[in-house]
């Protein structure tokens, strides 16, 4: 964590940090299973950038969060069903153990704010969706309000970094509907991407952004500007938005 700035202006940078992801008790299919211990590319990135602005300009006003966790079956694991309540008092029943990302990025958010951050973006490997849609080469995104999407796509433009700003429909929360609580974790797939980002919009109040680089954050394979592995992309672009935002 930097300083806090003159303008009182305070980013955050939210990275999830699932350190091998099994899927739990919805576990995964084993093919590529061993690949799962990237679930944490969201963490590693915003823990680099916060290192790295350290070194570029000290005391910049900025506050790096990331919930580590690990997602495996076993005696103690979270449960299909299970009803939970969440930093901020929501109530969520978990209807896939495999989309506990969100969870900890929901409590994570939470409490930056509480921390005094005036401004947030999120960085996650949140879905397969994003994959699908995009490809390896373009990271999908939702931000609220519209400017402060605005600035972070201007800052990954100036550092190379390519994204494609994803409506949030509100019309689809409807599929997040639950008789138990408020939300549920997942809704129908249809849509999945952006019920997504719905989930996460329900744990902020302040200028947000998330960054999905569930397809951009890690290759299979060596391509001509990209070792195999974890890319990090997103990396100049915080980078970029915390020296320019002050």
């Amino acid at each position: 964590r930097g300083a806090s700035a003159g303008n009182g202006r305070l980013l955050a940078m939210v990275g999830k940090g699932v350190t091998f992801d099994s899927g739990g008790i919805s576990i995964k299919p084993a093919d590529r299973m061993e690949e799962m211990k990237m679930d944490k590319t969201g963490a590693c990135t915003v823990l680099s950038a916060i290192a790295t602005v350290a070194e570029l300009a000290p005391g910049t006003p900025l506050l790096a969060v990331a919930p580590a966790v690990e997602n495996m079956p076993g005696p103690h694991s979270t449960r299909p069903g299970d009803i939970v309540t969440a930093l901020n008092g929501k109530v969520v029943e978990i209807n896939n153990t495999d989309a506990e990302g969100r969870l900890i990025l929901g409590d994570a958010l939470v409490w930056a704010e509480r921390e005094g951050a005036t401004h947030l973006v999120d960085v996650a490997t949140l879905t397969g969706a994003v994959e699908r849609a995009f490809g390896k080469l373009i990271t999908g995104g939702f931000g609220t309000p519209q400017a402060w999407w605005d600035e972070i796509h201007a800052a990954g433009a100036r550092q190379g970094e390519r994204y494609w700003q994803v409506p949030l429909i509100d019309d689809y929360r409807v599929d997040m509907e639950s008789w138990y609580a408020d939300f549920t974790n997942t809704g129908t797939p249809e849509g999945g991407l952006i019920k997504s980002g719905l989930f996460l919009k329900e744990f902020v109040t302040r200028p947000w952004a998330h960054l999905d680089i569930g397809g951009s954050g890690y290759l299979r394979r060596a391509t001509p500007w990209a070792a195999r592995g974890a890319t990090g992309v997103t990396h100049a672009t915080l980078v970029e938005l915390a020296l320019g935002g002050v």
